[in-house]
């Protein structure tokens, strides 16, 4: 009875996972307002999660990882000019409602919880007499917003999906260490664009 049971409620809910590329876009803002802002665009693979139950309900789960570049971090003080490139990874996770599930298509939005993580480095930054350094600057932010995201089934398992996420960035921290120093700061406001494409599993 029980695995009859456990059967019929496995059947009320479709499972998709997805995997795709996309070109991430962040643009961070110190909390106090002193500073310009730090524009980052790159490039990013991503992996995610849809559970949508029969009556609508969808949960929604997702890693990103890539590079970002920017011009605005500054790592050397001799070339101010010079575009960075650095790690990025995210981290997402919300719940929402498929307006949209037929075999064959599948649209949807869900509320979405993000963190993101990038750093940027440069080895052996010559200062003379004081010797060589690592420069580092580092940002993890928090950010919500929405996805908006769509499948389209091509067999009876497989498809092509398309996802577009956008985050406000209410919280975070970026951390510079260069020659030596360390210096801390708060961010807040800006925003974090997620679009990507790729191939959908449902099962």
């Amino acid at each position: 009875m029980a695995i009859v049971s456990g059967a019929a409620f496995a059947k009320t809910w479709t499972n998709h996972i997805g995997v795709g590329v996309g070109v991430p876009v962040e643009s961070v803002k110190p909390k106090d307002g002193e500073g310009d802002s730090i524009f980052q665009a790159g490039f990013m693979f991503d992996a995610t999660y849809i559970g949508v139950h029969e009556n609508g309900f969808t949960v929604k789960a997702g890693f990103d990882t890539g590079a970002l570049a920017s011009d605005d971090v500054e790592l050397e003080v001799i070339d101010k000019n010079e575009t960075q490139t650095g790690a990025f990874v995210a981290f997402n996770f919300g719940a929402g409602y498929s307006f949209v599930r037929t075999e064959k298509v599948l649209f949807g939005t869900t509320a979405m919880f993000t963190y993101a993580y990038n750093q940027y480095e440069k080895k052996d930054v010559d200062y003379g007499e004081e010797g060589k350094f690592t420069n580092k600057m580092e940002f993890g932010t928090l950010g919500i917003g929405a996805d908006v995201f769509g499948s389209l089934a091509l067999t009876n398992h497989f498809g092509l999906y398309a996802n577009l996420g956008i985050r406000y960035i209410f919280g975070g921290t970026a951390a510079t260490e260069i020659a030596g120093e360390k210096v801390d700061a708060d961010l807040k406001g800006n925003v974090l664009v997620l679009p990507s494409l790729g191939v959908m599993w449902r099962f």
